[in-house]
């Protein structure tokens, strides 16, 4: 079995085309290290695996052998929350970011086999810190991907003679 798209490749597109695009540190959330500068921009998967509708099963010829092939269609959400010291600060960078998978992300992640399906509105995601606040604005960036894998290799009668 050959996985054609994976997590990773999708991930890695996703934070690096938004890393060159701002020029900034995108980061997971929720590990364990030194606070970052800031401004800096954090990243979490909130649904891995949003399955849509029927899988597609084909044979396709390659060369002279036959290959049945299984795709499977699904949906995946990535949450962006751009961290700040000054709330307009943290405004302004979330819009930028959002800008990114508006225009120049579509045609770069789509050369990868990456479809923006959807991008949120921009929420308040403030973070309380012992005696301060971190000014935190998020959005969600939903993409479509498609898994592909070669089931079997068979033989086709192309011709019957009667």
């Amino acid at each position: 079995m050959h996985l054609v798209r994976k997590h990773e490749v999708a991930r890695n597109a996703l934070v690096k085309g938004l890393h060159d695009y701002m020029n900034m540190l995108v980061i997971q959330s929720s590990t364990i290290g030194d606070m970052p500068k800031y401004p800096f921009i954090t990243y979490t998967v909130t649904s891995p695996y949003l399955r849509l509708g029927q899988d597609e099963e084909y044979t396709e010829k390659e060369n002279s052998t036959y290959q049945n092939r299984h795709v499977l269609h699904y949906e995946r959400v990535f949450s962006f929350t751009v961290a700040a010291r000054e709330e307009d600060v943290a405004m302004d960078t979330c819009m930028k970011a959002m800008k990114y998978f508006r225009n120049d992300g579509v045609l770069e992640l789509k050369d990868k086999g990456i479809v923006i399906v959807e991008i949120t509105n921009a929420t308040a995601r403030d973070n309380f810190i012992t005696i301060d606040y971190d000014r935190r604005y998020g959005f969600d960036v939903r993409i479509r991907l498609a898994d592909e894998e070669i089931r079997e290799t068979t033989d086709i009668i192309e011709k019957v003679n009667l």
